[in-house]
């Protein structure tokens, strides 16, 4: 079996095209007889950052933001482990 590679699509903001060219790629990989996996980094938790900027930031407001994306990255973590499996059932045929 030979070694595959990782490639990470960059952009500057949302709506560059990122996801659509790495689904392009994607698909062109896959058509040429190649598996392909598909992972998705989430960005870190810009609004906790933006309230530690701030001169005094609030820490009712940090632990509010804390919480929720504790809430939102344990569901999406959930997604992304279940898309795996799907993904690699699907690679290994």
């Amino acid at each position: 079996m030979t070694r595959g590679h990782y490639k990470i699509f960059l952009g500057m903001a949302a709506g560059v095209g990122k996801t659509y060219r790495m689904l392009q790629e994607g698909h062109a990989e896959a058509d040429g007889g190649r598996d392909v996996a598909i992972g998705y980094l989430e960005p870190a938790n810009i609004a906790v950052l933006f309230e530690l900027k701030k001169p005094k930031p609030n820490p009712a407001v940090i632990e509010h933001l804390m919480k929720r994306f504790i809430y939102t990255a344990g569901i999406l973590g959930a997604l992304q482990i279940a898309t795996l499996v799907i993904m690699t059932k699907i690679a290994s045929g």
